[in-house]
């Protein structure tokens, strides 16, 4: 019957000898292997590749300000609960005096 699961290989290696089914990375897309092959490198759809998913392009990175009111409330979280506070009953002027 042969092979019928995609078998992740990793980063493309001119050096490797690839076998249908083989799932191959080369700068950042992925690649089917359609036919055995070595040493052709996937940059383009062919009889021996298919391209599974293209790399797309990095995104702008948004400042805090940039970003809409619901986004940056978002990113705050919900109001917690009110804080309780502590006393103050008295202090050390030293370490020693504490560890005493």
């Amino acid at each position: 019957m042969g092979k019928v699961v995609l078998t992740p290989r990793g980063e493309y290696d001119p050096q490797h000898a690839y076998q249908r089914l083989d799932v191959i990375s080369y700068q950042g897309s992925s690649w089917l292997v359609l036919t055995p092959f070595a040493g052709i490198t996937p940059s383009r759809e062919n009889e021996s590749v298919m391209l599974l998913a293209a790399k797309g392009d990095t995104g702008k990175a948004l400042s805090f300000e940039e970003l809409t009111p619901e986004q940056q409330q978002a990113l705050r979280g919900e109001k917690g609960e009110e804080g309780k506070g502590f006393v103050i009953l008295g202090h050390y002027n030293t370490l020693s005096e504490l560890e005493m």
